[in-house]
């Protein structure tokens, strides 16, 4: 199993970094991850994002199953989160994709699942607030 964090789409993302001249810090978030195909763990990756830029993980098991998602975290009041995702999967001859959409408390488990007759897709996951550095 490999995970790929595109340069381009999102490396600037992860990096907490903030915004020359800014005068109030936007929030960064720790975005911690388990993707099941089927009910199987295909992987469990942990993004940092800044608040309203997107972050992208894909996941590429080596055997012809590929997963993306593309997230965007931010603030919908003090302890919750809004959350926009696209998700992305090729899983043997299944395709699923969406854009679910969450608002979510910090530090709460939340799940994302798609699928059909053939299977399904979960993503567990939790946001929390991080400290800008």
């Amino acid at each position: 199993m490999r995970i790929i964090v595109p340069v381009a789409a999102a490396f600037a993302a992860l990096l907490l970094a903030p915004a020359a001249g800014a005068a109030e810090a936007s929030p960064n978030y720790l975005l911690a991850m388990d993707l099941r195909d089927g009910g199987k763990l295909v992987g469990s990756p942990v993004l940092q994002i800044k608040s309203g830029e997107a972050a992208t993980v894909e996941i590429d098991d080596g055997a012809g199953h590929r997963y993306a998602l593309r997230v965007t975290a931010t603030p919908q009041d003090a302890d919750t989160v809004h959350v926009q995702s696209s998700v992305e999967v090729a899983s043997g001859t299944a395709h699923y994709s969406g854009n679910p959409t969450l608002i979510v408390k910090l530090g709460q488990r939340s799940a994302i699942e798609l699928g059909g007759d053939t299977g399904s897709i979960r993503i567990d996951f939790a946001v929390s607030a991080v400290q800008a550095n």
